[in-house]
C-alpha cells in the first residue's frame, strides 16, 4: 500500500508521517528530496555556482534563493541562461493566463509577465515536493511591500533533471486589484 501525505505548511504532513513510521511505514520526505537537487556541493548546486557565482550563497553554503531570483529576474541574459540550464529544450509552461514553449518561448512568458506587473515578486510558498520524475510547489505573487495578488500551484514533469512541462492553476487573486490592471 502506498499512502501519498499532501498539504499546506502546518498541515500536520510531518506529524502523521512520523506516526505512520512508528507503525513500521517507510517514510519518504519529498521536501528533503528536493532540497538535495541543489544541497551543497550537489550536481545542481554545482551549475548554478557556476553559472551566477559564489555571491549566490549562504554563509554555510547553500543557495540563497532570493538572491539567485534578484539576479535572474534583473538581468534578461541571466534569466535566459537560467531557463536553457534548467528547462528541457522542447519545455512548456501553461497556467489560465500565459502559456510558452520552449526556451525562447518561456522566457518571452517570463519577461512579459515582469514588464506587465513591474515590481512584483514570485515567491514559493511552501516546500517542493516531489516524487519520481513529478514535481508541485505553490506561491504566490505580490508587489513589493503588498498583499498577494495571486496564488497558485504548479504540477511539473521532469526529464533529465530539467523541468519538461509545468501546468499552473491559480488558487486565488485578488479581484480588487485586478480591477486596477
Amino acid at each position: 500500500m502506498i499512502i501519498g501525505l499532501t498539504g499546506g505548511i502546518g498541515a500536520g504532513k510531518s506529524v502523521v508521517g512520523a506516526m505512520l513510521g512508528e507503525l513500521g511505514a517507510h517514510v519518504i520526505d519529498t521536501d528533503k528530496v528536493g532540497h538535495r537537487v541543489y544541497e551543497p556541493q550537489s550536481e545542481g548546486w554545482r551549475k548554478i555556482v557556476a553559472a551566477f557565482g559564489r555571491d549566490v550563497l549562504e554563509s554555510d553554503g547553500t543557495i540563497d534563493r532570493k538572491k539567485l531570483g534578484a539576479i535572474v529576474f534583473a538581468d534578461p541574459a541571466r534569466r535566459r541562461d537560467l531557463i536553457a540550464r534548467t528547462w528541457a529544450a522542447g519545455a512548456t509552461y501553461v497556467d489560465p493566463a500565459v502559456e510558452g514553449e520552449g526556451h525562447a518561448g518561456i522566457d518571452a512568458m517570463v519577461a512579459a509577465v515582469q514588464q506587465r506587473y513591474p515590481g512584483y515578486r514570485f515567491r514559493l510558498t511552501g516546500p517542493v515536493e516531489t516524487h519520481h520524475d513529478r514535481l508541485r510547489f505553490t506561491w504566490s505573487v505580490a508587489p513589493a511591500n503588498g498583499p498577494d495578488y495571486v496564488k497558485g500551484t504548479d504540477f511539473a514533469v521532469l526529464a533529465a533533471d530539467r523541468l519538461q512541462a509545468v501546468t499552473g492553476f491559480f488558487d486565488y487573486v485578488d479581484q480588487s486589484l485586478v480591477a486596477k490592471q
